[in-house]
C-alpha cells in the first residue's frame, strides 16, 4: 500500500495553449461543496432535500524564483499573479486598469501510472485574491485564492 504526499503533487497553468508546471508550488487545495434545496411540504413529518448548486474554491502557495539572475521568463508565480494584479491603463486615472484574466489550472497527483499527468482535476478559475509576502529569513511567496468557473473541465481522480 502506498500513500501520496506533497512530493507527488503538481500544479499546472495553461500558457499559450500548453500546460506549464508551476514549478515552485508548495501547496494547493481544492474544496467542492454541494448546496441542498429544501423540498419539505406542510404534510411532511421529516425534512426532504434535493441537490442544488455545486461550487468549487481553492488556494495555492507559490514561490517567486528565477532560474538565473535577471531571467524572469520561467517564473510561473509572477505569471499567475499578473493575471489578477493589473497596472493602470492610463497613468493619470486612479481607478482604471485592465480587467483581470481567468486562468486554466490543473491540479495533479502523480500516481506512478504511465499517464502523462496521473490523477488530476482541471478547472477554469477566477483569481479572487493574491497575497504576496516577504520577510527576513523567508522566501518571497504568494498565496492565491480562486473560484472555479462552472464545473471542472476534466476529472481523473
Amino acid at each position: 500500500m502506498s500513500y501520496f504526499s506533497g512530493r507527488d503533487g503538481a500544479m499546472y497553468m495553461e500558457i499559450s495553449g500548453r500546460f506549464q508546471k508551476v514549478a515552485k508550488a508548495t501547496r494547493w487545495q481544492l474544496s467542492s461543496s454541494q448546496a441542498s434545496l429544501d423540498t419539505t411540504t406542510l404534510e411532511d413529518t421529516d425534512r426532504t432535500v434535493i441537490s442544488g448548486v455545486r461550487s468549487m474554491t481553492g488556494s495555492c502557495e507559490i514561490l517567486y524564483y528565477q532560474s538565473s539572475r535577471g531571467n524572469n521568463t520561467d517564473n510561473r508565480c509572477s505569471q499567475l499573479v499578473d493575471k489578477l494584479i493589473k497596472p493602470r491603463t492610463s497613468g493619470n486615472i486612479d481607478g482604471i486598469a485592465a480587467v483581470p484574466e481567468n486562468v486554466r489550472l490543473r491540479f495533479a497527483v502523480n500516481d506512478g501510472s504511465n499517464a502523462p499527468t496521473g490523477r488530476y482535476i482541471e478547472i477554469d478559475a477566477v483569481l479572487t485574491s493574491a497575497t504576496m509576502q516577504m520577510g527576513v529569513g523567508e522566501i518571497f511567496s504568494a498565496a492565491i485564492n480562486f473560484d472555479s468557473v462552472g464545473a471542472p473541465r476534466s476529472v481523473s481522480i
